[in-house]
């Protein structure tokens, strides 16, 4: 059997029997030769934590783990970084009210971005007139794309400026590009568009030729094919007009040899009475007619004309 004990204190011997009152102590008797016992262990203060008990067994005494240790600001050795100083010490020292060596508090090093306010970020409004008009460069060529690249430029500027409060570099960029792309091409595409126009205003469809015009053919591989160069007549010119006639519709489009059937007659009797004779020496009578689309579009008209014979160009009017 065990018994409890004070904590690392080994359990004493029993006690022998005691001799019976009246008989005479013996030199031998361990108990009366034996010292006094020691005296008790002062209580534990109830203040302090009791460790537990030690348990003695056969194969020896066991003690249970020590207690884990106080928490931080709890006992002695531990002191909170937020608690007040000590008793007797003196106070912590106050901030330090000038800024350090070099500038004010907080200022963040050059070229340094924050981030964006709580705010959010908005779009630049140059970034997308920039765009928009690097769209429109493609319809209105360099009106548009000069001021595309020159809006981008700006944009690009701003966003970069804004210390990330604004978006659309890349809506910047892109109508710069644009811009740039456009105007290259209306270097190339501007020039063909003045030649265009200044060919179209020098060519006429051939029905809107009257009596008394000069004028010089256009080759059948022109895009105004079927259109004629109208000049004076006092300037060399391939054939001069003496009149025109409605042809006759067959049902299908005619083709060279009914075109042929119909002005031959026509144009002969056109040129006679054009020049005033039956005599016209040095001189055929030609005719211009539809193609097949325009005779499809509902075109009917024939012109008749009087050329030199030998095909070279004529100068002045055939009537003199």
């Amino acid at each position: 059997m065990s018994d409890w004990s004070t904590p690392n204190r080994p359990t004493p011997p029993p006690l022998p029997p005691r001799p019976r009152h009246g008989s005479a102590p013996s030199s031998t008797d361990p108990v009366a030769d034996a010292p006094p016992p020691p005296p008790a262990a002062p209580a534990p203060s109830p203040s302090a934590p009791q460790a537990p008990a030690s348990y003695a067994s056969p194969g020896g005494v066991w003690s249970p783990p020590l207690p884990p240790p106080s928490p931080p600001g709890s006992g002695p050795g531990w002191a909170s970084p937020f608690a007040p100083p000590p008793t007797g010490a003196p106070a912590w020292p106050p901030p330090p009210t000038t800024p350090p060596p070099g500038g004010a508090w907080g200022n963040p090093p050059p070229g340094y971005n924050y981030g964006a306010p709580l705010g959010g970020q908005q779009t630049e409004t140059l970034a997308v007139v920039a765009f928009v008009l690097g769209l429109l460069s493609f319809v209105f060529l360099i009106v548009a794309s000069v001021p595309a690249i020159i809006v981008g430029v700006k944009a690009k500027k701003a966003v970069d400026n804004s210390g990330g409060t604004k978006t659309g570099r890349g809506l910047a960029t892109a109508g710069e590009v644009l811009g740039i792309v456009t105007a290259a091409l209306s270097v190339i595409v501007i020039p063909l568009i003045i030649v265009g126009v200044v060919a179209a205003t020098k060519h006429t469809p051939y029905n809107d030729l009257q009596a008394g015009d000069c004028y010089t053919r256009v080759s059948s591989g022109s895009i105004f094919s079927g259109e004629v160069n109208k000049v004076d007549c006092s300037k060399p010119h391939d054939a001069e007009v003496t009149g025109s006639f409605q042809a006759t519709d067959p049902g299908s489009y005619p083709g060279d040899a009914g075109f042929r059937t119909q002005a031959q007659p026509q144009c002969l009797s056109l040129g006679r009475q054009y020049l005033g004779t039956t005599s016209g020496a040095g001189l055929d009578a030609i005719w211009l007619y539809p193609k097949q689309a325009a005779w499809d579009d509902g075109t009917r008209t024939v012109v008749c004309g009087i050329q030199n014979a030998d095909g070279s160009q004529h100068t002045g009017s055939v009537r003199g």
